[in-house]
């Protein structure tokens, strides 16, 4: 009994000297946090020309880590919510991050020490006048290679804002429409009598003017109101005025019974769209035992009729 005590005891000092010999295992990570210097800018570009600015990435962590830059476009909905654009859609509510170019985008930065980045950015002939913008996004970086890397308690951001000029050398007011972010179910259809498995289909249409990233699921309930299944499609980028349609199977249903399905598409709003139905389930796996209970219950009595006049035969 002491021996294999004793063999407990010599595990963990025996695990301490690994790390202190081969350092900390990867997963473990620290905590650093990012900075961006300015956190605005503005520009005064005419269409077809371009322009040269700097940015600096500041870094404080007890240990060096990789920063990636990219241009984004936002949106401000209704709510006053951030809303990513699609490249599509970036030019018609004044997004101008295809304009934005990097002749370097990861930077290995290091505590206390700024790291200069260049933008370079043009405007493509032929631009309406007016003021457009971006943001520029700094976030952590991890390569293919999964490097180890310090967790960074936020991402951080610096807006560019160009504005182009007209042929009078003033800058317009660029009309930029409000944003309309709606979606409709225009139907949810299951097969009233389900021999088999269940597909069930939700056509969702964007008749808003953004796109969509739309998430659908369907809760399955049984008669008593208990949840039995949850089932999730593939999240879906829709487009403004498109239709889509999401198809989930169930895939291990009971054999028999009454249910209710409510599907939901969440857009991001503040109530997700909701739609209920109710099904029946028969499964295939039935028929033949029914079958064959059918068959008997038939059969049984001309059996037991036919039994019962062969012994009155005998008896005479």
């Amino acid at each position: 009994m002491r021996t294999g005590t004793n063999k407990k005891l010599l595990i963990i000092p025996s695990f301490l000297i690994l790390l202190l010999l081969f350092g900390v295992p990867a997963y473990c990570t620290q905590e650093g946090s990012l900075g961006v210097s300015p956190t605005k800018m503005v520009f005064l570009i005419p269409a077809g020309e371009r322009e040269v600015a700097t940015s600096e990435i500041i870094y404080t962590g007890e240990k060096p880590t990789k920063v990636k830059v990219s241009a984004v476009d936002f949106m401000r909905d209704d709510s006053g919510k951030l809303l990513p654009l699609d490249p599509d859609e970036s030019e018609l509510f004044g997004g101008c991050s295809s304009w934005i170019t990097f002749p370097r985008s990861i930077f290995h930065v290091v505590n206390s020490k700024t790291s200069k980045v260049y933008v370079n950015i043009r405007v493509p002939e032929r631009t309406k006048p007016g003021t457009y913008s971006t943001y520029l996004l700094f976030k952590p970086y991890v390569d293919a290679e999964g490097e180890a890397i310090i967790r960074v308690l936020s991402q951080v951001a610096s807006l560019v804002k160009v504005m182009v000029p007209g042929d009078n050398g003033k800058v317009p007011a660029l009309g930029i429409p409000k944003v309309h972010k709606q979606g409709r179910i225009l139907y949810f259809r299951i097969p009233e009598y389900n021999f088999g498995k269940p597909i069930f289909r939700t056509s969702f249409n964007n008749n808003g003017n953004v796109h969509l990233n739309a998430e659908h699921h369907i809760t399955i309930y049984n008669r008593r109101g208990k949840a039995i299944a949850y089932l999730a499609s593939p999240r879906k980028t829709i487009k403004p005025g498109t239709t889509e349609l999401f198809t989930v199977k169930w895939k291990n249903p009971p054999l028999l019974g009454k249910f209710r399905a409510t599907g939901i598409v969440d857009i991001g709003l503040s109530l997700p769209l909701e739609v209920k139905e109710n099904f029946w389930i028969f499964s295939t796996k039935l028929i033949v035992p029914i079958t064959l209970l059918i068959v008997a219950s038939i059969l049984y009595p001309i059996f037991r009729r036919s039994g019962k006049h062969s012994k009155k035969r005998r008896v005479i």
